[in-house]
C-alpha cells in the first residue's frame, strides 16, 4: 500500500476581512473550559513583566481583543512552527522590513506603534536562554522579494541568516521547484505545549482563524507543516541560498 499523502485540504476562515499587517483583525476562537492551558488574556508563565498586566496591554488602543488572545497563547507557548508563503514570517521580520511593509499599505498614524507591536515578541522569544523553540520554514518568494528595496533585504536576510547559524531558530527554506502545496494561499502557525495540544492560527483570503478544539484541522496542518518540511531545502543548503541571495543584493 502506498504511503498516504501529508496534506492541509483546509477549511478556511470565516471569521471576516483578511487581517491587518498587524494581524490584528477579528477572528474566531473556541476555548475548552477543560483546558490547561492560561486563559487568553492572562501573562505567561515565562513572562519577565509584573504578574499584573500583560505586556501587550500598553498596545490596547491598537488590538482588537482576538488578538489579544492569540498573543496569550504565542506568550505561553514551548514552540512555535511558521509557514508564510509571500513572506518573511512575523517572527523573523526586521524593524525596516515592517515599516517598508507599512509604507506600502499607505499612511497609517499608528505605523510605529504598530511596528512596535510586532517587533516586542521577538525581543520576548528570542532573549530567554530557554525559551521558545522556534521552527520556520520560509518561502524562496519571500527570500528574493524586494520588501523596501536591497538595503533592507540584505539587513533582512542577513538577520534571519545569523539567527539560524547562531541555532536561535530552526530554519528552511521551501524552494521554487517544490511546486504547488496546499498552503499557497494561506500562513499559519502551531503553537505547542508541553502538557497541553497544538494550537492553530491561520491567516489567509477570508480572515484568520485561532483554534484549537477542532483536532481534526489542527491535525491536517501539522501533516501540512510535516510535509513542507519534506518539500525544503536542509538547513545547510537553506544558509546557502541565503548567501547566494546576499551576494546578488551587494551586487544590485
Amino acid at each position: 500500500m502506498p504511503p498516504r499523502a501529508r496534506h492541509c485540504h483546509k477549511d478556511p476562515p470565516t471569521a471576516g476581512p483578511a487581517p491587518g499587517l498587524a494581524r490584528h483583525g477579528r477572528s474566531s476562537r473556541r476555548h475548552s473550559a477543560h483546558s490547561s492551558l492560561p486563559p487568553l488574556d492572562a501573562p505567561s508563565s515565562r513572562s519577565t513583566d509584573t504578574p499584573t498586566a500583560s505586556w501587550w496591554s500598553a498596545y490596547s488602543d491598537i488590538i482588537a481583543a482576538p488578538f489579544a488572545q492569540y498573543l496569550g497563547y504565542e506568550s505561553a507557548a514551548d514552540t512555535i512552527r511558521a509557514y508564510h508563503p509571500s513572506l518573511i514570517p512575523g517572527l523573523l521580520q526586521t524593524t525596516d522590513y515592517i515599516r517598508a511593509l507599512y509604507d506600502a499599505a499607505g499612511a497609517n498614524p499608528n505605523a510605529q506603534k504598530n511596528i512596535d507591536l510586532r517587533s516586542a515578541p521577538q525581543e520576548r522569544i528570542y532573549r530567554e536562554s530557554d525559551g521558545t523553540r522556534v521552527s520556520v520554514i520560509v518561502d524562496e518568494a519571500a527570500l528574493r522579494r524586494l520588501i523596501g528595496g536591497a538595503a533592507v533585504m540584505r539587513n533582512q536576510l542577513s538577520f534571519i541568516k545569523q539567527m539560524a547559524t547562531s541555532q536561535r531558530i530552526t530554519l528552511r527554506a521551501l524552494p521554487f521547484a517544490a511546486g504547488a502545496h496546499d498552503s499557497l494561499d494561506s500562513s499559519f502557525l502551531l503553537l505547542g505545549f508541553q502538557d497541553d495540544e497544538d494550537v492553530l492560527y491561520v491567516a489567509g483570503p477570508n480572515g484568520v482563524l485561532t483554534n484549537r478544539d477542532n483536532r481534526e484541522m489542527v491535525a491536517r496542518y501539522q501533516e501540512c507543516f510535516e510535509d513542507l518540511t519534506d518539500k525544503s531545502l536542509s538547513e545547510e543548503a537553506t544558509i546557502s541560498l541565503l548567501d547566494e541571495l546576499l551576494e546578488q543584493l551587494r551586487d544590485s
